[in-house]
């Protein structure tokens, strides 16, 4: 395997499918690659390095801590993999999470289409009964991951593309938040946990994606601080900082001035420390992810990856 330091770390991204903010958070925290600095103080990365963390990524995936899983060598992360491929059981591993696993099952499907159906419909009455029952009828992780979360995709895209009317996606909304709060309930975080400062930035008006993020949160034993819609980056950066929050979690449903966004987000970043952790989500946020990226955002693509990346950053300790 080639050692040479060949490659940027967008390249590297591109071919691993980390962020580049991931990748300097392992790298940092873990130690797990040490690519080489250029005359101009650039990472580059060599074939090796970019073999390894496609197989620390491969680990994770299948349910291993990054604490547990940097601490083996490629042989051995390879072994695993080709063992939970060959396997037609998972392997034992010390798991990242004890909940039971997520799957797409028909069952979801069918509750994601009649709360779709009842939406459409604006039958207000359908919609609450019906996330009752996933709410009786899933876990946690399934009425989030599979249903709430695709389900508000859906809802928005359509919503933009004109195929819905600003009632439709106001009924969903008032559903949808009435089901996430009675969730939310259940939770009880220690008060030595971590604290999570979770809005949406200035110009942002969704907020349904940053409750979900507050119940992922909370449900991974996380404090949440949540301040709601709109806010203006100094004021985000201020509640971070006078709360002690160990990051700051936002959601982006929409584009309607991406250079605005972008301008709000880079001053966020800017009033932070530099290795602090900032995390965006929403579709809005992925189709800006390569210039968020680019300022050290970390972009997540789903309420999974939010899980992982808080299950990280928990296992470290705390910048001073």
């Amino acid at each position: 395997m080639n050692s040479t330091p060949l490659h940027p770390i967008r390249v590297v991204s591109n071919r691993t499918g980390l962020s580049p903010a991931r990748i300097r958070t392992w790298e940092k925290r873990y130690g797990v690659v040490s690519p080489h600095r250029s005359e101009g103080s650039h990472r580059l990365y060599s074939e090796e390095d970019v073999l390894r963390l496609s197989l620390l990524k491969q680990a994770i995936a299948s349910g291993w801590s990054i604490r547990h899983a940097s601490s083996l060598s490629n042989q051995q992360l390879e072994d695993l993999h080709r063992t939970e491929m060959e396997s037609a059981t998972p392997i034992n591993r010390p798991s990242a999470s004890t909940a039971d696993p997520v799957s797409n099952s028909p069952q979801v499907a069918r509750l994601r289409d009649a709360c779709k159906r009842a939406i459409l419909n604006l039958d207000s009455t359908k919609l609450d009964s019906t996330l009752r029952q996933a709410e009786f009828e899933l876990n946690e992780r399934a009425l989030l991951d599979e249903l709430v979360e695709p389900l508000m995709i859906e809802i928005g895209a359509l919503w933009q593309r004109g195929e819905l009317r600003i009632m439709h996606e106001h009924l969903a909304t008032a559903s949808i938040r009435s089901l996430l709060e009675r969730v939310s309930s259940s939770f009880n975080p220690s008060l030595q946990a971590p604290r999570l400062l979770i809005a949406t930035p200035e110009g942002q008006l969704h907020e349904l994606g940053a409750v979900s993020v507050n119940i992922a949160a909370s449900s991974e034993g996380w404090q949440t601080l949540y301040l709601g819609a709109n806010l203006p980056a100094n004021e985000i950066a201020a509640a971070a900082i006078h709360s002690k929050a160990r990051a700051i979690a936002l959601s982006a449903s929409y584009i309607v001035d991406a250079s605005a966004l972008i301008n709000s987000l880079q001053t966020l970043r800017s009033l932070m420390p530099k290795d602090f952790l900032i995390m965006i989500g929403g579709p809005g946020a992925t189709h800006l992810r390569s210039h968020l990226e680019d300022f050290g955002l970390e972009v997540v693509s789903d309420l999974r990856e939010l899980r992982t990346i808080l299950r990280e950053t928990r296992e470290t300790p705390a910048s001073l």
